[in-house]
């Protein structure tokens, strides 16, 4: 048998991927007033950028970007803070103070251009003007800096006189604000004539007149390539993980801008419900491993495709909100005659010993609130602890919290007493998968902080609640 010919079959083409996720910025803003000068200049723009020290970038002014900017290389951008050594100025700059600055990259300035041909030689000396009108933008027609202005009337012999200048193009007026007066009254009669006298010496050669203006500049050089993109922060990863807190490294790209103390998520590619954040404490750009302590998580489960960003800090807890209506509130309105229980309800307000008369002789036995001094970790919590004054100078202490459900409803609260916890952090964990308002283990490190947890004792919930 023989084939004569073999046709290929192509298949159609797959679905073109989604976009990659932007990366970060260089185009900002800022308030900050600057003037258009050299040296370093600190703006306070938006968080976040692309902007790496060496990099190098444009502050114009927006009411007039053409005449009005500066540029320079970053030495430094940490939060919203943008520091820039200025080193090239716009010629027709105005020197006025600026606070409406767009903020972009810029290329390398470009190579000198070729020198423009030399100018018109300038006129031997500076030379002192005659006319009988003061002198204006008009009069006299060319004169250039240095000239000097005599304003007199020859038709009145003896009149006043008056000297302007010198003459300055970039003054306002020009020639200066009013003439010195030199001479006035009428003139004298004329003296006989004297003897001629004999000749006197040759005068020394005067001094050589200023040189001639400059010619015009050249033509500014051609503006230099576009500078290569800043690196960005999103990454993926096909590492191994469990969701949990502590210390998560992942295999990324590298070449990124992720630095140590930036907020990073990790994120279950095909879950994205699922998540650990925390701050970088190291990464790798040349092999790509990136670090983070997880101190916020979401979600359970091990996996082995991440997305990687940056994340925000974690905003103050809001205020509890009221108790809502609902039967047995003891509602005073209702003579506390709401109450599904009595006993139950003085047992949960520790006053199982009051007496149904009222009177306060009758609350024997009540429980006290019991505070405790604590220096030494690891901080374990005993059946009769209400308050626990902490003071530990040493090491990072820790304390482990009972099930909640061992405690009967009755607070705990932890206090810095001793102003340690921002040098020494205490951190807070819970039993099994119990956690406090949802959070899992707790890192107190403001000094003198204090944290009131009550534990849950509803009957149906567990865990616990934070209440200060």
């Amino acid at each position: 048998m023989t084939i004569q010919s073999v046709s290929v079959i192509a298949g159609s083409a797959g679905d073109i991927g989604p976009p990659g996720p932007p990366g970060p910025s260089y185009d900002a803003t800022s308030l900050t007033q600057q003037t258009i000068s050299v040296g370093p200049k600190t703006f306070t723009t938006q968080t976040n950028l692309a902007y790496l020290s060496g990099a190098r970038c444009r502050m114009c002014s927006s009411a007039n970007p053409t005449d009005n900017w500066m540029e320079g290389v970053v030495t430094a951008y940490l939060d919203d803070q943008l520091t820039v050594n200025s080193t090239l100025l716009s010629q027709s700059r105005d020197g006025a103070p600026h606070s409406d600055w767009l903020i972009s990259l810029a290329g390398e300035q470009g190579q000198p251009g070729t020198p423009g041909i030399n100018g018109v030689p300038g006129t031997n000396g500076n030379v002192i003007w005659q006319g009988t009108p003061a002198p204006s933008g008009t009069n006299p027609a060319s004169p250039t800096d240095g000239d000097w202005y005599l304003q007199f009337n020859p038709a009145t012999p003896g009149g006043p006189a008056y000297m302007w200048g010198p003459y300055s193009h970039t003054a306002t007026p020009s020639w200066g604000t009013a003439g010195v007066l030199l001479a006035t009254g009428p003139v004298g009669p004329q003296g006989p004539k004297g003897d001629t006298g004999a000749q006197g010496p040759q005068g020394a050669t005067g001094a050589q007149g200023p040189g001639g203006a400059s010619g015009p500049q050249g033509p500014q050089g051609d503006i230099g390539p576009r500078g290569p993109a800043g690196a960005g922060y999103a990454a993926s990863s096909t590492s191994s993980a469990s969701i949990g807190t502590g210390s998560v490294t992942l295999t990324v790209q590298p070449g990124l801008a992720y630095v140590t103390g930036v907020r990073a998520r990790f994120a279950a590619y095909s879950a994205q419900t699922n998540w650990m954040e925390g701050q970088v404490t190291a990464y790798d750009a040349v092999a790509g491993t990136l670090t983070i302590n997880a101190v916020l998580t979401n979600g359970t489960g091990t996996f082995t495709n991440w997305t990687v960003g940056i994340a925000g800090e974690k905003g103050q807890q809001g205020d509890t909100g009221p108790a809502g209506a609902g039967s047995g509130d003891m509602l005073r309105a209702n003579n506390l005659s709401d109450l599904l229980d009595y006993t139950v309800a003085w047992a949960n307000l520790h006053l199982a010993a009051v007496a149904h008369t009222g009177d306060y002789n009758d609350l024997t036995n009540r429980p006290d609130i019991t505070q405790r001094s604590v220096t030494a970790s690891p901080i374990s919590i005993t059946a009769t602890d209400d308050v626990l004054n902490i003071n530990i100078a040493t090491g990072s202490p820790t304390l482990a919290l009972p099930a909640s459900s061992t405690r009967n409803g009755r607070h705990i609260v932890i206090k810095d007493i001793g102003g340690q916890f921002g040098a020494h952090p205490l951190t807070v964990t819970f039993s099994g998968a119990e956690k406090a308002d949802g959070l899992g283990p707790l890192t107190l490190s403001t000094n003198y902080q204090q944290l009131k947890l009550r534990p849950m004792n509803d009957g149906v919930n567990s865990g616990w609640a934070i209440d200060g």
